[in-house]
């Protein structure tokens, strides 16, 4: 069964785990966000490892899995020395660095006064945040690690806002629907076995 994944060693041995359990060899993809849940959306993937709930007000052939897998929280990015709370988001002339496609930073920023700079990877974006060619962009962060958020930036260089918790689910398309309660449970024992995940960005 094809999933997409770039996320931490502990998700995939929780995912293969609980796959196992059930019969099912997994291959994991590392394919960029937006493009993997719309290939997963189609059917050309069978799974997302782990994604944050809020793609579910996007998507329309993927269905939770419903065990937690983690949680952690949407945070503004902005430069020091610069106004960085929330208004920010509401000033036309504010440019906000987020990842392109269908993900909680292009989704929480969509009725925003703010202007959007779509950028493909989460390397991209850390890069023009450490150039200052963006005064401002959204990551997400886990674990409250200082360095375990999506873009792999020191926290400490910058002026952080938490914004939203978020929730991870695992996520499969729809034709796999008679596997979810089966794939909970099996989650559920992964994580007893294997202990929490700790989520981690790799």
């Amino acid at each position: 069964m094809p999933i997409n994944v770039k996320v931490s060693n502990a998700v995939k041995d929780h995912i293969l785990y609980a796959y196992n359990l059930l019969g099912y060899k997994v291959d994991f993809y590392p394919i960029v966000t937006g493009r993997s849940i719309k290939l997963t959306e189609i059917g050309e993937l069978d799974a997302e490892a782990v994604r944050i709930s809020i793609i579910e007000t996007s998507v329309k052939n993927l269905l939770r899995v419903p065990t937690l897998l983690g949680r952690g929280t949407l945070e503004l990015y902005c430069l020091p020395n610069i106004v960085c709370d929330t208004s920010v988001l509401e000033q036309k002339d504010n440019l906000i660095g987020v990842i392109s496609g269908t993900n909680i930073t292009s989704a929480y920023m969509k009725n925003k006064g703010a202007s959007v700079y779509h950028i493909p990877s989460n390397l991209v974006l850390s890069q023009l945040l450490n150039l200052k060619r963006l005064n401002y962009i959204l990551s997400l962060s886990v674990n409250n690690e200082n360095r375990n958020n999506i873009v792999g930036i020191d926290k400490s260089k910058y002026q952080v806002i938490p914004l939203k918790q978020f929730e991870a689910f695992h996520y499969v398309h729809k034709k796999h629907k008679s596997l979810v309660p089966y794939l909970a449970s099996s989650l559920e024992q992964a994580i007893s076995a294997l202990g929490k995940i700790e989520m981690k960005f790799d």
